[in-house]
């Protein structure tokens, strides 16, 4: 089923159904994911009638209808907003001097400076394990 409301198109065939939502015969609705823009939506299913979805009614009916996999999956990583966060990473403080020999080694074997600096982390580590072996009890 496709509808357009406000100039925005709403197509169940490409969008992710995400729970079912009970109800009386007149009531009963389904939950949809736009894949291309990440709303939501919701069409009553006797009908065919088809409503937006604001992120935060579509986060309390995941949390109420759906299961605990996919409201993590839609919304553990998002801000209060629905943007999604990005991963921290640690990140290696060093002086100017430092980081341009890392540049000049890292250019020597044809890499990226953070791709040298995680290939140097896990030859150490290797190293050291070689030395001193995990000793399971």
């Amino acid at each position: 089923m496709r509808k357009i409301i406000k100039g925005k198109v709403y197509d169940t065939s490409t969008a992710e159904r995400i729970c079912h939502i009970p109800g009386n015969q007149n009531e009963a609705k389904t939950l949809y994911k736009k894949n291309s823009t990440n709303s939501f939506f919701t069409v009553i299913d006797r009908w065919d009638i088809v409503q937006p979805v604001t992120w935060s009614e579509a986060r309390d009916l995941i949390r109420q209808y759906g299961t605990r996999d996919q409201y993590c999956k839609y919304f553990q990583l998002h801000n209060a907003y629905g943007v999604p966060l990005k991963k921290q990473r640690p990140n290696i403080d060093m002086d100017k001097e430092t980081y341009a020999m890392l540049r000049i080694l890292a250019g020597e074997h044809g890499m990226s400076v953070k791709g040298y600096q995680r290939k140097m982390i896990h030859d150490r580590y290797r190293a050291y394990e070689k030395k001193q072996p995990r000793k399971y009890s």
